[in-house]
């Protein structure tokens, strides 16, 4: 039976992208050569499996779909974790929304980026906390390194978007230092990382380790939230 070229392709893009999600679900890490043998298998003929090698070989692609990845475990384990009764319709709108969500294309030229990792896995529904505290740091070595916060995973991939931006010059690697629920809690945790590293630059700290022009929380607010979180 003859099989037009686009349901080819779209055939090997889905064994493609199973193949990563399944990867990404069970181990947390994705194996692009094996998820590009899938794809090239899913695509019949015609020479189409060439295009799994091309989205392995391209790093924006690679970045969008892992943030999709991650969206959609995370999107799957939200509803199955929820009240039910629970569908295979449900779920599949479910991880199609969350997948949506999280193929965000984030980051520049100039920048590593730290995909965050997925708030559930299938297999292990338990909770993370959603708010990240994240350490900035110029490989370069020009830009002080800096210890910023994000509400969620997508505002985490926005805001390493906006340091590239603001230092076009640099060459910036982000890494998740930890999480908790923003508000309070993701203040104070932030306000430990600062201090741990050396503190805000500014007229009071002038010789400190950071970029950061001031603290997160004041002394007497850290105290009164509980101080050293550990």
């Amino acid at each position: 039976m003859f099989v037009p070229g686009g349901q080819v392709a779209g055939m090997g893009l889905m064994s493609f992208g199973a193949d990563v999600v399944i990867q990404k679900a069970t181990t947390g890490e994705v194996n692009w050569g094996q998820a590009a043998i899938s794809g090239g298998l899913g695509m019949i003929g015609g020479g189409v499996g060439l295009m799994a090698g091309k989205l392995v070989n391209n790093p924006v692609v690679r970045m969008a779909v892992e943030n999709g990845v991650d969206g959609a475990i995370s999107g799957a384990g939200g509803y199955l974790s929820g009240p039910g009764p629970h569908t295979p319709s449900g779920l599949v709108r479910a991880t199609a929304m969350g997948g949506g969500t999280g193929a965000v294309p984030i980051g520049g030229p100039a920048t590593k980026v730290d995909l965050p990792a997925p708030t559930t896995k299938l297999g292990n529904l338990s909770a993370v906390p959603e708010g990240v505290v994240y350490h900035r740091v110029d490989e370069l070595g020009d830009v002080k390194p800096y210890v910023g916060q994000a509400k969620s995973d997508l505002r985490y991939s926005l805001r390493q978007q906006e340091h590239a931006r603001d230092f076009p010059d640099a060459a910036f690697e982000f890494t998740v230092l930890d999480r908790a629920a923003p508000g309070l809690e993701l203040d104070r945790v932030e306000e430990y990382w600062i201090r741990k590293l050396g503190g805000p630059t500014n007229k009071g700290n002038p010789d400190g380790s950071l970029s950061n022009k001031r603290h997160q929380m004041s002394d007497t607010r850290y105290a009164e939230a509980g101080g050293n979180p550990w």
